[in-house]
């Protein structure tokens, strides 16, 4: 390294803390480093005689037991006999040539730019923070200030800290890959040294919730959707669900209930969109379950105040033939559609998540007139039957029946699933006990038993 570069180099106070290990030809030689940049290191020879022009297949850079810097080829530039003090130069990163393909990585939203922060790998006690430029499951792209330019490739961060938007702080162990100077600022490409599937995971959930922010337009969402390497499950935790107030949202729920009652083979005649609305509309509250700005599932939650006020499922079946019928109190879910290309996916899940959420936080027990295709997702929320079977007016050999969910009894457990209480109403279950609006006690044995046997039953399934 020439002598004008010195003001580039990280000098170090370490003793011989920080040593340089070179192998030649299967041979290890280890020298005592005393500062290093980006381009190189100067370090004191121990135990043999440095010859200029002599290169190392592999020079690794360690601090105590963790690796701090790793390159693939090197070469001995200079040589001072009197202080023993030799010149090594960085010839080529150890695994520049690993990092992820640009094509595998995707840009962020400027407005959901994670940040990660680590401990130094160098000066201990002292924190490094970075913006995340891009991202993919196996790595990062990162920047930083030029003042952590004594971070070298091969460097290894543990127990770093990644902040995903959306998402939250998850552990990091990364390694760096490369390094270059760009726009003043540091950039680095690092990949995870240990990634689970947990990671993974939370990786490409933020990936999602930063790609559809973009998406302006239902075939651009259907075309996402299609190319998108994400499971459909992982769509379920992007959705909110908002209750429809414009005319522009009122349009595309009209449209979305057209399209699945098409698709579902439940339309008479040749009815078009606008005829998606009926006498029960205005008395009622419709709910889009949206994926960015575009509406993917919509329900409707009608209230009965008295006989002028008939919920919709009296069309077919009377109130006469329900068990303990009441209109004060209770509401009707209906008019429920979703996306086509997202049907029998979580993101249906994910609405019956809404509805059952929205009756325990109302107090409110509700009605659903369903098919036989969609009777157990209700049981598993604690839905039972309160009426006869009838026939479904357009759809051959299917039926309908009216189901009830007693938001008391759901809220405590008493007759859902497992799972569905620890994924959907446990959350309500102690929004209420911490505010002092219920002191009574969910059915801990019951949900511990059931949720055991149900991942079991799970686990087998799979594995047959």
């Amino acid at each position: 390294m020439k002598e004008n570069r010195r003001f580039k180099r990280t000098y170090l106070g370490h003793g011989n803390s920080i040593l340089a290990e070179m192998t030649s030809q299967e041979t290890s030689t280890f020298a005592p480093v005393r500062d290093f940049s980006k381009l190189g290191i100067r370090a004191i020879a121990m135990n043999f005689t440095p010859v200029i022009g002599q290169v190392f297949e592999n020079l690794t850079v360690r601090f105590g037991s963790e690796i701090v810097g790793n390159y693939r080829q090197s070469v001995i530039k200079w040589f001072n006999q009197e202080t023993m003090e030799f010149g090594v130069e960085f010839v080529e990163a150890k695994n520049s040539d690993v990092y992820v393909r640009k094509q595998d990585r995707y840009d962020l939203d400027p407005d959901l730019r994670p940040l990660l922060s680590a401990e130094d790998p160098i000066f201990g006690g002292e924190v490094l923070h970075f913006v995340v430029e891009d991202i993919s499951p196996s790595g990062l792209k990162l920047s930083t200030s030029l003042s952590n330019r004594h971070i070298l490739v091969g460097s290894r961060m543990r127990k770093a800290t990644l902040f995903l938007p959306c998402v939250g702080a998850i552990p990091y162990d990364l390694e760096v890959l490369w390094i270059k100077t760009e726009d003043g600022k540091l950039k680095m490409g690092v990949q995870h040294l240990h990634p689970t599937k947990s990671l993974i995971h939370d990786i490409l959930q933020f990936i999602l919730f930063s790609s559809y922010r973009r998406i302006q337009t239902l075939p651009e969402l259907e075309q996402f959707i299609k190319i998108s390497p994400f499971q459909i499950k992982a769509f379920k935790k992007a959705l909110r669900i908002r209750i429809i107030e414009t005319e522009k949202d009122r349009e595309q729920m009209l449209n979305l209930r057209w399209v699945s009652y098409l698709q579902a083979g439940k339309l008479k005649g040749d009815l078009k969109a606008k005829d998606m609305w009926d006498e029960y509309d205005p008395y009622s509250v419709s709910y889009g379950v949206y994926l960015g700005r575009i509406m993917i599932g919509t329900f409707r939650s009608t209230r009965s105040n008295g006989e002028h006020e008939p919920f919709p499922f009296e069309k077919l079946l009377p109130a006469s033939e329900v068990k303990n019928f009441k209109r004060i109190g209770r509401i009707e879910i209906s008019k429920m559609g979703i996306l086509p290309s997202l049907q029998n996916s979580d993101v249906l899940l994910a609405m019956f998540e809404a509805v059952s959420r929205q009756i325990v936080y109302s107090s409110t027990n509700m009605y659903i007139f369903t098919t036989n295709a969609l009777e157990k997702n209700y049981r598993r929320l604690g839905a039972f039957k309160v009426s006869k079977s009838i026939p479904h007016p357009t759809l051959p050999n299917e039926n309908l029946k009216l189901y009830m969910v007693d938001w008391y009894l759901s809220m405590i457990g008493k007759n859902t699933s497992g799972l569905t209480w620890h994924k959907v109403i446990k959350p309500v279950y102690y929004f209420y006990r911490e505010r002092g609006l219920t002191k009574a006690s969910y059915s801990r044995f019951r949900i511990f038993f059931l949720t055991k046997l149900e991942k079991m039953v799970l686990r087998f399934s799979k594995g047959r």
